[in-house]
């Protein structure tokens, strides 16, 4: 089902200050306090028009580089408060943040984090991560650090039907009774047994393969048996790196590199595609899960031939050296 008359924004930096467009170009010879007056006040951005995989979208320059986004929030939120209006006026639907802007992503237009996306190629990437360390998805242990919200029923529902040991840790013990229904109908169905709890030391220990949704995680960094795959859909990059800076012999994955009709996507821009061609991705980012919509999107994507190319962690593309460094060199 395609999402008719949907439009798209990819935000992203100005390389240096030079290229900032200002209008009087002595403004460039006054001091950094004049220049951030000027942007504040006027956001000089810049719009063209760009295109992904046949869906017309727009490409938007902030008027800030990437290291000013991260170190001058004052700046930043004037910036992308004069932006997020324009793009209204633009119509924009959903938008695709720079790689530096920290989140959440402020606003009211929908953003695309690559959640949803991810969901849909957990069980490929880890059946495909798996085999790096000559194991079986049958045999293996999934783990599942989640909450009673979509996110965590999309990748429950992506991920039961294809493993024999999985378990789900949430934050509360009231979280466990909401998934008391859901555990016996996956039982009903499949003969699954579905382990809710909200702390297993032993479970952490015994998972191959850990799904991170929450996004404080940390506290269980110890607990994980070395070598585990970790997968982490919880877009908090500061956490991420406090994990593997504790836990180097992880495999820590947050994202995938993607190819679609010859050309390559990370699951944000992927995402963004999506949520303009099929209303049914549109409806599990926006409104409560629908199984019925997840199963749709599921199929659309099947059709469309998207395939897992590699995988990343904090931007960068990981490789097989990476893979062996975090098993010790066992591969």
């Amino acid at each position: 089902m395609a999402a008719m008359g949907q439009r798209f924004a990819v935000l992203e930096c100005v390389q240096k200050i030079e290229d900032i467009p200002i209008k009087y170009q002595i403004l460039k010879q006054c001091s950094p306090s004049v220049m951030d007056w000027y942007v504040q006040k006027y956001n000089p951005f810049t719009v063209s028009p760009i295109q992904l995989a046949g869906e017309e979208g727009l490409r938007v320059t902030l008027p800030m580089t990437e290291d000013e986004l991260r170190l001058y929030p004052d700046k930043r939120e004037a910036v992308t408060a004069a932006t997020l209006q324009a793009l209204r006026d633009y119509r924009v639907d959903i938008l695709l943040p720079p790689k530096a802007y920290p989140m959440p992503f402020p606003g009211d237009i929908p953003v695309a984090t690559g959640q949803t996306a991810f969901a849909f190629f957990l069980m490929p990437a880890i059946q495909r991560a798996l085999r790096t360390q000559s194991k079986d998805v049958k045999n293996a242990e999934i783990l599942i650090i989640g909450a009673p919200d979509g996110l965590t029923a999309l990748v429950l529902d992506r991920i039961y039907p294809h493993v024999n040991y999985l378990s789900l840790l949430v934050p509360q013990p009231e979280d466990v009774f909401a998934f008391a229904q859901k555990s016996e109908d996956i039982f009903a169905e499949c003969g699954l047994n579905l382990h809710v709890t909200t702390k297993n030391k032993a479970m952490l220990e015994c998972a191959d393969v850990v799904i991170n949704l929450s996004e404080s995680d940390t506290r269980h960094a110890y607990y994980y048996q070395r070598g585990a795959i970790y997968f982490d859909l919880s877009k908090n990059r500061r956490a991420l790196m406090e994990l593997i800076g504790r836990r180097d012999d992880l495999i820590a994955i947050d994202s995938l590199q993607l190819t679609y009709r010859a050309f390559t996507y990370v699951l944000a821009e992927l995402e963004l595609i999506l949520f303009v061609k099929s209303m049914d991705c549109r409806d599990l980012m926006l409104y409560p899960y629908n199984p019925a919509a997840a199963r749709r999107l599921s199929r659309f994507i099947r059709t469309e031939g998207v395939e897992i190319r590699s995988f990343r962690c904090l931007d960068k593309t990981l490789n097989h050296t990476y893979f062996r460094g975090a098993l010790g060199g066992t591969l």
